[in-house]
């Protein structure tokens, strides 16, 4: 399955009802504050390409509604957790305070924030002791 992970389940809701507007069959579902919509991996690649750009335009409106000037209206994080892949396929979730991601989404987006977590992990995995000097 490919896993398309949102911070607001409102995003994933809508994003599981565009694919299935689409004929694409989507599975959505919670895991420690984080919603995912789930769709088969054997999906066609023609459609992936447009499934990502919908996928990317919805997290620069979530972004956005995250980066709202009032942080403490509706639209600011109250919980977070952020997906990576670890060497072996599983995937791991890291779990951050709501203060600092809020803080974090003011510069960084969504994809971003998750890039950031990614190679955070993989430096982990990968026993990154060596100074910088040294690699």
């Amino acid at each position: 399955m490919l896993a398309f992970p949102f911070f607001s389940g409102s995003f994933a809701t809508r994003f599981r009802d565009w694919l299935g507007a689409r004929g694409i069959d989507a599975e959505l579902r919670e895991l420690d504050g984080v919603c995912e919509v789930l769709i088969d991996e054997d999906t066609d690649a023609g459609q992936i390409d447009e499934i990502e750009r919908e996928y990317d335009a919805l997290l620069d409106e979530q972004a956005a509604a995250i980066n709202a000037e009032d942080s403490d209206g509706p639209a600011a994080i109250s919980r977070v957790g952020v997906q990576y892949s670890r060497a072996d396929g599983s995937i791991g979730q890291v779990r951050l305070p709501a203060e600092t991601v809020n803080r974090i989404m003011r510069e960084l987006s969504v994809s971003e924030l998750q890039a950031l977590v990614q190679t955070i992990a993989d430096e982990i995995e990968r026993g990154g002791d060596a100074t910088l000097c040294e690699r």
